[in-house]
């Protein structure tokens, strides 16, 4: 059998059409998995954010004297924080990632999201110079603070719901 121009022509457009879906959805799956690797590192951040703060409530709770444990401890919550907010980018919603937590309300009220997250910095940032010199009914008091900020966006148990995060 011969096939004509025409026909050659229609069968590498009909090719042309799959490559192209083809290759759109390849992007596709790379994206998802880029958004699932943000959302799994910012989960991993917070995880590590959370067990900074056990070193900080001995201390409150008086089951600790050690500042400077408490000290490494209030540095690394801040550091986490600041680099698991960093990974709040559009298109990392519960709805639109398996296993995100993260409400849509961080990015409908990204200015509310974001003074959270200064708030919870800055408090750290002021514990830690607390810390730095030693008075620890003041840093008792600022303790309280940052758990307050903390709030500001979600519950303190891990399976809890929030402002800007869904409960499990």
């Amino acid at each position: 059998m011969r096939w004509g121009k025409p026909m050659i022509r229609i069968i590498g457009i009909c090719l042309a059409v799959i490559l192209t879906t083809i290759l759109i959805g390849v992007r596709g799956i790379y994206a998802q998995s880029d958004q699932r690797a943000t959302v799994m590192e910012r989960q991993a951040l917070m995880k590590s954010a959370l067990k900074s703060y056990f070193p900080l409530l001995a201390v409150y709770n008086g089951k600790s004297t050690n500042l400077t444990k408490a000290g490494e401890a209030a540095r690394k919550l801040k550091d986490d924080m600041a680099k698991s907010l960093a990974l709040f980018s559009e298109g990392t919603a519960k709805d639109q990632v398996p296993g995100s937590r993260a409400k849509p309300e961080i990015w409908s009220e990204a200015s509310d999201f974001e003074a959270a997250g200064n708030v919870v910095i800055s408090s750290v940032d002021k514990l830690i110079e607390i810390l730095a010199s030693g008075d620890v009914e003041a840093f008792k008091v600022q303790f309280s603070l940052v758990e307050q900020a903390c709030l500001g966006c979600h519950e303190f148990k891990p399976s809890g719901g929030g402002k800007f995060r869904f409960g499990k």
